[in-house]
């Protein structure tokens, strides 16, 4: 754990999900003091002590806070947060925005150019890491924006990260880059599936399978972190299939805007959205695995 200290009195931070909880835990242990808000209050009951307070709108954290974290799901619930009625830049002391949402490029694009006609400056900070990441405090961060705002963050950054890169000076560009490592992530997921389910109907274990694999040329980083759970069948949430549903068309947006070919990106796609459609979609994107096994028995 980083020992950041507090270098503000406060900080703002909207969205407690699996990811925005860890995060506000991991900046509370760290020394600072933090005005939180969430749609759901039981997500800000999860909290207490003198280091927290709980807003009853993102305005009151506008109110009260130079700088204020973002960590929602979607386009439309980033716009929600900071723009709409009751929305953080409806109050009148926030300056700095650090979006930590995952959304399209040209998405964080035209959130960043509503801040800057309300007066108030945006970092794009996309993370990867997952859950466990989160709660470990060691998420890589993809940072993008001017880069004085970006140095200015960096002390809250450091208190709930590993890594922090910073990857240009035009928001959008973490985005970007976040899309690159989901395009990869997704189509590593579904490409260890589609191997395992072969291995099995030619009579070889998963567990074979993990040994063999994890010193041969065929591995990465996602089969190292993911087959272990497939093998016992645990599809707990580290990200689930309709988040990575989300990131695979947030991928393809990508794509389409620069003219980018997508041909996996375009079947995983696919594959993330029948698997949600077939099993529970909050289960772990690694439950892609059932729907080839569901496929394989009717071979």
């Amino acid at each position: 754990m980083n020992n950041t200290k507090n270098t503000h009195k406060s900080v703002g931070f909207i969205g407690l999900g699996a990811m925005g909880s860890s995060v506000v835990t991991n900046m509370l242990k760290n020394g600072f003091s933090l005005v939180i808000y969430d749609i759901f209050k039981e997500a800000m009951d999860r909290f207490s002590g003198e280091n927290t307070k709980k807003a009853s709108s993102p305005t009151e954290i506008g109110n009260s806070v130079e700088i204020c974290f973002v960590m929602v799901n979607t386009y439309s619930q980033c716009k929600s947060a900071l723009f709409d009625k009751g929305g953080l830049l409806a109050g009148k002391k926030c300056k700095t925005v650090v979006l930590l949402s995952t959304v399209a490029p040209d998405e964080a694009e035209d959130l960043q150019e509503e801040c800057v006609a309300n007066g108030v400056q945006m970092l794009d900070c996309p993370v990867s890491g997952g859950t466990r990441g989160a709660a470990e405090g060691t998420l890589t961060l993809m940072a993008a924006g001017d880069k004085k705002i970006y140095e200015f963050c960096i002390p809250f950054l450091k208190s709930f990260s590993q890594r922090i890169f910073f990857v240009g000076e035009k928001v959008g560009m973490g985005q970007s880059m976040k899309a690159v490592n989901q395009l990869l992530f997704g189509v590593q997921m579904v490409a260890m599936a589609e191997a395992v389910v072969l291995g099995q109907k030619h009579g070889i274990t998963p567990e074979l399978i993990f040994e063999v694999i994890s010193n041969s040329s065929g591995s990465s980083n996602v089969f190292l972190s993911r087959m272990p759970s497939v093998i016992k069948r645990d599809f707990s949430t580290k990200s689930t299939l309709d988040i990575q549903l989300k990131d695979m068309n947030i991928c393809l947006r990508a794509g389409e805007k620069k003219r980018s070919p997508l041909f996996l990106a375009t079947v995983a796609k696919e594959l993330y959205k029948l698997a949600g459609e077939k099993f529970d979609p909050r289960e772990d994107s690694s439950a892609v695995i059932k729907l080839y096994e569901l496929f394989a028995e009717k071979a």
